[in-house]
């Protein structure tokens, strides 16, 4: 019996360091792939204002508390004679993608986050208007609009592509879905109004999300987990923040005032808070509608642009 009992225990432990061993060789779960796309950690928002006389480019770092001003930092990115507008932050909150006439029309432009590395033009498309550019979550490629088309440009070949080609409709604010495989956007037919549509990302499999008939469905961004989406409409009169399910289903007007003009959301990285700018001043408030709106410019110039 006592010969048993010393086997049995040898046998315990043997399999016991086997376990250790193989459980040491294993990738935990929880870790990223490699393949992931970076995520910026920050509580940064950029946006365009003129509050130094012409439209140009800031930084909002919002501190430990997104929701108080008291350790708000405010950053000037761009400072010249152009016009600079329309910046988006990259997932990993490291280059900032605008518009700029810097090059001699409205052209997309990047720069790191703190100003610095402004790049020439990175597309060589004619028209009047390129604008509304965004990255998709690796940054390698970015969507924009030109005259209301939505293009891409591949940021390490600058090689350019047309994802959609209308000539009677439109197409514009177009963002990506959190895997990239998407993009949802607002389209018109002819002189239609706006609502907004999902497509894969090479402009096949159109859907329209809200199908409305007598108002107007712009600004729509994506949720960093893909479930929702938020954008801005007119159908309550005024323009209003809506969030909806990514399939359209369950639309709710978060902002809900009376005489107010709320425009251009977009989410917290976390899902959790919207901003959006409302009579050219930009506010915070909770995605599910509880709580109270934060007023985090506050002031009597023309803030614009909103982008988290």
């Amino acid at each position: 019996m006592k010969r048993y009992l010393i086997f049995i225990s040898f046998l315990v432990i043997s399999i016991s360091l086997i376990f250790i061993s193989c459980n040491n060789d294993l990738t935990p779960p929880f870790e990223a792939s490699p393949a992931d796309p970076p995520v910026s950690t920050t509580n940064k928002i950029v946006f365009a204002s003129d509050r130094d006389g012409d439209l140009e480019i800031f930084s909002l770092d919002l501190g430990s508390d997104i929701l108080s001003t008291l350790d708000d930092t405010l950053t000037q990115l761009t400072n010249n004679n152009f016009i600079e507008r329309n910046p988006s932050l990259s997932s990993d909150g490291t280059e900032i993608a605008f518009v700029s006439d810097r090059s001699g029309n409205l052209a997309i432009h990047t720069m790191d986050s703190d100003g610095s590395n402004v790049s020439d033009s990175l597309v060589t498309l004619d028209g009047s208007f390129n604008g509304h550019p965004t990255w998709n979550p690796d940054g390698t490629m970015i969507a924009y609009d030109n005259d209301f088309d939505i293009y891409t440009i591949n940021t390490n070949t600058l090689v350019e592509g047309q994802i959609t080609d209308t000539s009677f409709d439109s197409e514009i604010y177009a963002s990506w879905s959190p895997d990239g495989t998407k993009m949802v956007f607002s389209k018109r037919f002819g002189s239609g109004l706006y609502d907004i549509y999902t497509m894969d990302s090479d402009g096949s499999s159109l859907k329209n999300l809200t199908n409305t008939v007598s108002e107007e469905d712009l600004f729509p961004k994506w949720s960093s987990d893909g479930s929702k989406i938020t954008f801005s409409t007119n159908r309550d009169t005024n323009n209003e923040i809506y969030t909806m399910d990514s399939d359209g289903l369950s639309q709710f007007n978060l902002t809900n005032t009376v005489g107010d003009h709320e425009i251009s959301p977009d989410w917290s990285a976390d899902g959790i808070n919207i901003a959006y700018v409302k009579n050219d001043d930009i506010y915070i408030r909770n995605a599910d509608g509880t709580g109270i709106e934060t007023n985090i410019t506050n002031n009597i110039s023309i803030d614009q642009d909103a982008y988290w």
